[in-house]
């Protein structure tokens, strides 16, 4: 099915209203010919926020998958210092309404850091309630960015990391989960598999030199391996948690230990936070059987998590020695992780066309990305689970940025919307001009129009309206946006024609897209020509 309208005019009584009928009949859905694109990981002020915004990003009960992302935009000086912050959330209808469901203002509210309670939120990190709104966790980041650029010390550095995981804890899990069944095999488990072939590197064997604390050197040197310490610290290597620096050695006679080191921290994950779920029916041709969990009813106590914290800190150090062992991979390893993809993509596959494809939440946001070979996703999507200990340490690296006696943190909100409700005919008339041959049920366009309630209006894409209605002011100097995840297909879109369509060009720095579709709603202060294009 032609999914792509011949011509660009209006199906609905509004361009507003094709918008979001369009975005919403291309929900979850990529184009074959789309790639997915990386975010610039060079670009300075671009990580930094994309590390605020990570730990900005949780999981509820209800969508441990956190539909409410978080957006930041920044102006940020070339030694990294911040001057102002603006943070911004998904905004969905709040009410029933006649109008077009878009908001026909912005405020901007501050965020005044709390000099008492800058420390408390860290110090309490064990006794946060599971029902803590969005609003208490930006509070709490916030004063707690502020706190650790006057007073940093080890203790801070140790509890970053739990208060951030036990925030984000349900979105945590859910990542362990979406790790855990992208493969039908485990990719730790296929290079185990496939260790003859990676024996026959020529430059295999190597030393690395990393920042490890007692605990995790406690947890390697149950397998036999040596962490040797290091008379004196290195200026050249980041320092992260810990003050000592180990060299530790890979060679052709523990490689297979090393390996079994990654397959026991996951499993050991795996075991703290998920259960087996078991397949309702046996898979067709004697195929092996999809991995299935769900996450524990009960969530990790605070032991629990401690635990789990030190194994992903373990993992992260690890990075270095498992990009080595990726860093050649032979072809049969390739096609062994390929496979090992293709075959639960097959199994979830439901006869989709040749050319537009249907993608959960999680696909979407597992897509390869452009010239990214299968042992480079490994370590990509990886990724995603180690984010919050990644951003952890990259804030306290970067704690300076936040020093400025002057520094001014904000709050974007868009006027509420309604929920707006489309006609039939409405539907119907965009419906038919996507696919001019096909003849749409009464039951399809109902659903679309249905559907088309759950219109959200994204955080980047907020920010860039904002940006855009406060163009002419001289205190506006736009530079980054970041979320915790990559943005879709329309809010890239939006980005790119800000360069080409606008009398005074704005260039935004966004974090890479999964080039998927979701349910769009236009917010205010954005140009109708760029509206036209979209």
């Amino acid at each position: 099915m032609d999914m792509v309208p011949s011509s660009p005019k209006f199906y609905s009584s509004n361009l507003r209203g094709d918008i979001i009928l369009l975005s919403t009949l291309l929900s979850h859905k990529q184009f074959e010919e789309s790639q997915p694109k990386a975010r610039n990981r060079e670009h300075r002020p671009l990580a930094l926020l994309h590390n605020i915004a990570t730990v900005l990003t949780t999981g509820t009960i209800d969508s441990p998958a956190a539909s409410t992302v978080i957006a930041v935009f920044s102006k940020i000086s070339e030694d990294l210092m911040v001057s102002k912050l603006v943070i911004a959330q998904n905004m969905g209808p709040t009410g029933e309404g006649k109008g077009l469901p878009f908001s026909s203002s912005f405020t901007v509210s501050p965020i005044v850091c709390d000099t008492g309670s800058r420390k408390q939120a860290l110090k309490n990190w064990n006794t946060i309630p599971s029902n803590f709104s969005a609003e208490t966790h930006i509070q709490d980041t916030m004063n707690i960015l502020k706190y650790i650029s006057d007073a940093p010390d080890s203790e801070i550095l140790e509890l970053l990391p739990l208060l951030f995981h036990r925030r984000a804890i349900l979105k945590f899990i859910w990542r362990i989960q979406n790790f855990t069944t992208h493969w039908i095999v485990l990719p730790f488990q296929l290079m185990m598999d496939h260790i003859d072939v990676i024996l026959q590197h020529s430059d295999l064997a190597g030393d690395f030199i990393i920042p490890l604390g007692p605990a995790q050197v406690a947890v390697i040197s149950r397998y036999g391996l040596v962490c040797e310490k290091l008379p004196t610290l290195n200026e050249f290597v980041p320092q992260d948690f810990h003050d000592s620096l180990y060299r530790i050695s890979l060679t052709y006679e523990n490689l297979a230990i090393w390996i079994n080191i990654f397959i026991n921290l996951w499993q050991m994950l795996v075991q703290a936070t998920l259960i087996p779920k078991t397949s309702p029916s046996p898979p067709p041709d004697n195929s092996p059987p999809l991995p299935a969990y769900c996450p524990r009813e009960d969530q990790p106590g605070c032991q629990e998590l401690i635990v789990i914290c030190l194994y992903i800190s373990i993992l992260y150090e690890l990075q270095p020695l498992l990009k080595h062992l990726l860093l050649h991979p032979h072809i049969t390893l390739l096609r062994a992780l390929q496979n090992a993809e293709f075959n639960v993509r097959k199994a979830k596959s439901d006869g989709q066309s040749s050319r537009v494809i249907l993608l959960t939440e999680v696909e979407s946001e597992y897509l390869h990305e452009q010239d990214e070979l299968h042992t480079d996703h490994v370590l990509h999507t990886l990724g995603t689970v180690l984010a919050w200990h990644t951003s952890s340490i990259a804030l306290y690296h970067h704690r300076h940025s936040f020093s400025s006696p002057s520094i001014r943190f904000h709050q974007l909100h868009c006027g509420k919307m309604s929920v707006f409700h489309f006609s039939n005919e409405e539907c119907r008339s965009v419906l038919k001009a996507v696919a001019l041959k096909r003849e749409w049920t009464e039951k399809e366009v109902s659903q679309l129009s249905k559907r088309a309630r759950y219109l959200t209006i994204h955080a980047e894409t907020a920010l860039m309206g904002w940006i855009m209605s406060e163009q002419s002011s001289d205190s506006m100097d736009p530079d980054s946006i970041a979320t915790g995840k990559k943005c879709c297909a329309l809010c890239w879109d939006m980005h790119e024609l800000s360069e080409t369509e606008l009398e005074d060009p704005i260039q935004f720095h966004l974090p890479g897209t999964h080039a998927t579709f979701h349910p769009w709603a236009p917010p205010f202060g954005v140009p109708e020509a760029i509206l036209v294009k979209l």
